[in-house]
């Protein structure tokens, strides 16, 4: 069973999250009635919620800002983890100051240099970008520890505290998924992934996961099933054009690589004149305000996001209390969400 946050406390007693984490970490500052303090305590014994002790570092004063490495700000998941970060550290007093890497490394070591030299307290990274490991070294050999949100299951053994979320799990689970249900021509759409099946790299991550799902049902199991795309639901929709132009009914399903090229996806499927879920199933990675409104609500992985953030909040509270503490990584679960988007077609 999930451990409780923050957020499922403040949602129990009906409340912000800076109030009940007021109530919780730095009771001395919540500003609010006997009766309600003792409703958030109440809510927080009965969901199993602890407070984490290591906050007491931010409220002694001593950190001002804490950096946040965003490889993509148009990425709803990102500014997810970016608000219930900022969200958490204002409770405290400190500032969250999120720089764009925009997945490449010039930027995100110019981003590791500029808050190095307004010495940032401690860097929150969203990704760990392997090839960018000497510039991380370097910032923490500058003073500025480091905590990373790692999307792989795995990267081998690294020395800085980390979250493990399991997006790639994900691309297997969402793979098999179609397979239960009938599909057998399934497309991989947009990001990393997409580039490294296209270019036949079948051992990354995502690749891998993505065809031992595909592998599991009898798909397919090849290079023809990427569709790379640059990051945008216009690239996306022009990208499955092209390449579903010449035979409409090449895939019976496609994997999403990110919610915002779905409505992309979806955008090319009406155009081409296929319906969803009855000719082409549609799943993502991660879930968005679009994946649950759209005319076919979305089938996705979701990353619990709050839990995640909870996580990297108390790892850097850890860190900062205790400068040379042992590594600390975590890894968490996220969980597959049916909607119609997916479903077997009626017979």
């Amino acid at each position: 069973m999930a451990r409780a946050t923050l957020k499922d406390v403040a949602e129990r007693v009906g409340l912000n999250l800076s109030t009940v984490s007021r109530v919780l970490n730095r009771p001395s500052r919540a500003k609010v009635s006997e009766a309600t303090r003792e409703r958030v305590l109440a809510a927080a014994e009965e969901l199993g919620y602890r407070p984490h002790a290591t906050a007491q570092a931010l409220a002694k004063g001593r950190v001002g800002s804490i950096g946040l490495l965003v490889p993509d700000y148009l990425d709803e998941v990102y500014m997810r983890y970016a608000d219930g970060l900022a969200r958490l550290f204002a409770v405290e007093g400190s500032l969250l100051v999120p720089m764009s890497t925009r997945y490449e490394a010039e930027f995100e070591n110019r981003a590791l240099a500029t808050l190095s030299a307004g010495r940032a307290d401690l860097i929150l990274a969203l990704r760990y970008e392997k090839d960018d490991e000497n510039a991380y070294r370097r910032t923490q050999q500058l003073g500025v520890p480091l905590v990373f949100r790692i999307p792989d299951d795995d990267l081998g053994e690294i020395p800085f505290d980390a979250v493990y979320a399991d997006v790639t799990t994900g691309y297997q689970t969402l793979a098999e998924h179609f397979g239960e249900n009938g599909r057998r021509r399934i497309g991989l759409v947009g990001g990393f992934a997409a580039q490294d099946l296209a270019a036949g790299r079948t051992a990354s991550l995502p690749v891998a996961g993505f065809l031992a799902g595909c592998a599991a049902w009898g798909g397919e199991t090849d290079p023809a099933q990427a569709v790379p795309c640059a990051p945008s639901a216009e690239a996306a929709c022009a990208a499955l054009l092209e390449r579903m132009r010449d035979n409409p009914r090449r895939f019976d399903a496609l994997l999403v690589q990110s919610n915002r090229l779905v409505p992309g996806v979806y955008a090319a499927l009406r155009q081409i004149g296929l319906r969803v879920p009855q000719d082409v199933a549609v799943a993502t990675i991660s879930d968005a305000e679009y994946c649950r409104v759209a005319e076919v609500p979305v089938t996705v992985w979701e990353q619990p996001v709050a839990t995640i953030c909870e996580e990297l909040f108390r790892l850097a509270c850890r860190r900062l209390a205790t400068p040379a503490a042992t590594v600390e990584q975590v890894r968490v679960h996220s969980r597959l969400i049916v909607r119609r988007s997916s479903l077997k077609p009626a017979e």
